[in-house]
């Protein structure tokens, strides 16, 4: 079973991480480069098959976020209020609405060199995408 809580944990250490200029410190817009992140994890670092970007609306405001087997994962649902938990995305299934699925990602050379050397050099332990059934 995937471990959401890390990966989400992870996404954001690396948005904390980047210089890149349009991302603003209250988490808003960062939910491409977000979106990005995750599914660059997730096909590189794990055996997951069904992952997607989608580019849609939270709440009627234009929003992305990825599904990984039918499931919402959403690292910066928090943008919207301190009433949407990042850790349950899931809970909050009827306020996301679909435009485009399997969006193209735009992930920067600096947040997957970032990544790798976190895969490559951390504790392995603190780097379990899964968590034991």
């Amino acid at each position: 079973m995937l471990n959401k809580k890390f990966l989400i944990d992870i996404t954001r250490e690396v948005l904390n991480h980047t210089q890149n200029e349009y991302l603003r410190s209250d988490f808003t817009d960062w939910c491409e480069g977000a979106s990005a992140i995750m599914y660059y994890i997730l096909t590189n670092y794990t055996e997951e098959k069904d992952v997607h970007i989608v580019n849609g609306t939270f709440n009627n405001f234009g929003h992305e976020w990825i599904v990984v087997n039918g499931e919402i994962i959403d690292a910066t649902v928090d943008q919207f209020g301190d009433d949407y938990s990042i850790y349950s995305s899931s809970l909050y299934k009827n306020l996301y609405r679909e435009e485009s699925e399997d969006y193209t990602p735009l992930v920067f050379d600096d947040w997957m060199e970032y990544i790798d050397n976190l895969f490559e050099f951390e504790d392995k332990e603190r780097m379990n995408l899964t968590l034991e059934e």
